[in-house]
């Protein structure tokens, strides 16, 4: 219990921070300003070598200039009821083009995968069983936290002024002494965007 409190902790507050202050900066033609803050949930599938998963994921991201983004991410991978999974990560996103209306992006970050398995007999791909056989004692459960790289690529489509939806596949690698695995994320991102706005000095 005490592991899920401190997850929904971890999602909110990556969710819920943003920029304290705004800043002036020029509008771009039809989208606004180039700068602001966004916040969004994403619902899509995981693919790993344990199964096909559900994966829902808490986002804020802060648009530093037209080409370049700031991107956190917490995300749960929902499998059996006693097997869990979780990660949270920190991305770079770089626009193909410069924003538009629908904008291709690529994006890569670190961070971490943290999994726990009810017991031995959960699935389990060799990554994780390998090292079940390091350690004594016996045990009702396993869990491990490894360093995680993700590659992200997707579509930003801007349906109103700051709503956005956006279609992406992502590889998340783990991996630990000398081993990796690979997972597959695939699903969509719904958005809403807080623009800053230029402030005009009080008289």
């Amino acid at each position: 219990m005490r592991r899920h409190l401190l997850r929904v902790g971890l999602l909110l507050a990556l969710t819920g921070a943003a920029p304290a202050s705004a800043h002036a900066q020029p509008r771009s033609s039809g989208l606004g300003s180039t700068r602001g803050t966004d916040l969004g949930v994403f619902v899509g599938a995981s693919a790993s070598p344990e199964g096909t998963d559900l994966d829902l994921a808490g986002i804020a991201g802060w648009q530093m200039t037209r080409w370049i983004a700031i991107e956190g991410r917490g995300a749960w991978v929902l499998r059996r009821p006693d097997d869990d999974a979780f990660s949270a990560d920190l991305s770079a996103l770089v626009n193909v083009v410069p924003r538009q209306p629908i904008t291709p992006y690529v994006g890569a970050g670190l961070g971490l995968y943290h999994t726990a398995f009810a017991s031995a007999d959960s699935p389990m791909s060799g990554f994780y069983r390998r090292r079940i056989g390091f350690r004594e004692g016996p045990a009702r459960s396993w869990s491990f936290t490894d360093p995680a790289l993700r590659l992200t690529a997707g579509l930003d489509v801007t349906t109103r002024r700051h709503l956005t939806i956006r279609p992406e596949v992502s590889a998340l690698v783990v991996w630990r002494g000398g081993h990796s695995q690979a997972m597959t994320i695939v699903g969509v991102r719904f958005g809403y965007r807080f623009e800053d706005r230029p402030v005009t000095p009080t008289r």
